[in-house]
């Protein structure tokens, strides 16, 4: 979903769009990181470790390169970005908060929620900053 996000993105501005690229590659580094551990505590060799590293590291570029085979509606922006945003903070608040508050008190759910709405907010300033859409 991330990946189709970024090409998605840049139908709304060039600043969603390149804002939408950093945390994705964010994200992609620690998967790609959890994908070699994975991979080889599972015992598989080092060329297949790889070879599923590439695999997650090229998912970000198809998806980009998906702006240029097909254009969707503002609609479906609306409805794609608002599932993809609800999906996020659904899976905070029901595996991230409980499990950070279990290990670290009450100070890291409140740093995560800060951290969320800096977010939004930095997302919400890209837009106004673009294209006006």
């Amino acid at each position: 979903m991330d990946s189709v996000a970024i090409g998605l993105s840049f139908q709304i501005s060039e600043a969603v769009g390149i804002a939408v690229i950093m945390v994705v590659v964010a994200h992609r580094f620690c998967d790609g990181i959890s994908t070699i551990s994975l991979m080889l505590v599972h015992r598989n060799s080092p060329f297949r470790a790889l070879t599923m590293l590439e695999v997650v590291a090229l998912a970000p570029v198809l998806g980009a390169a998906s702006k240029l085979v097909f254009q969707v509606s503002s609609f479906f922006l609306l409805l794609y970005f608002g599932f993809f945003a609800g999906f996020l903070l659904h899976i905070c608040a029901a595996d991230i908060l409980p499990k950070a508050r279990a290990q670290a008190g009450t100070a890291a759910p409140t740093l995560l929620m800060a951290f969320t709405c800096l977010g939004a907010a930095f997302i919400f300033v890209a837009v106004q900053m673009g294209d006006g859409y």
